[in-house]
């Protein structure tokens, strides 16, 4: 068992604290490059729950706010028709079902998300880790960037480890 002092040394080193719900590792190229090791909460199930399948249902992937030098947030993502584990392409739009959700990245005082070309895969294991990866996300306009640089683009991934 280890002791409150390991606990600690294991939390600085990782960026994740035992509390949280899901431990993430962020990584950001393109226009924009960071990175960032951090914890976020869930919805309050335990990992199995939250990653079981069964009838069609709205998963939302975990939300990171200000992580890193960066001030890198994830928000947003969501699978609209997830099934249980395994692998999802999300669709921008759809005729049936319910939407998924690309991610909004806001980093360095800058969105992005979606647009033409954009494609985001999201796996999800049973044991309630998982990843996302987007690329071509495109710059939104934003409440500190009134003019986005219409070039500008960046690829993400994030990998989670359910903790709870």
């Amino acid at each position: 068992m280890p002791t409150a002092a390991q606990e600690q040394d294991t939390a600085a080193t990782t960026g994740c604290e035992e509390y949280f719900q899901f431990c993430n590792t962020i990584s950001i190229s393109g226009s924009l490059t960071a990175a960032a090791t951090t914890g976020s909460a869930g919805k309050g199930n335990d990992c199995a729950t939250w990653a079981a399948g069964g009838d069609p249902r709205i998963l939302e992937l975990p939300f990171v706010v200000g992580a890193g030098e960066s001030k890198i947030t994830v928000a947003l993502t969501r699978v609209g028709a997830y099934q249980g584990p395994g692998r999802y392409e999300l669709a921008a739009a759809t005729t049936t079902g319910l939407p998924d959700t690309f991610p909004s990245i806001e980093v360095a005082g800058r969105t992005f998300s979606n647009g033409a070309g954009s494609t985001t895969v999201v796996t999800v294991a049973a044991d309630g880790s998982g990843a996302v990866v987007a690329t071509g996300l495109v710059e939104l306009a934003s409440i500190q960037v009134a003019n986005p640089d219409p070039t500008a683009r960046i690829d993400f991934s994030m990998a989670w480890t359910c903790q709870a």
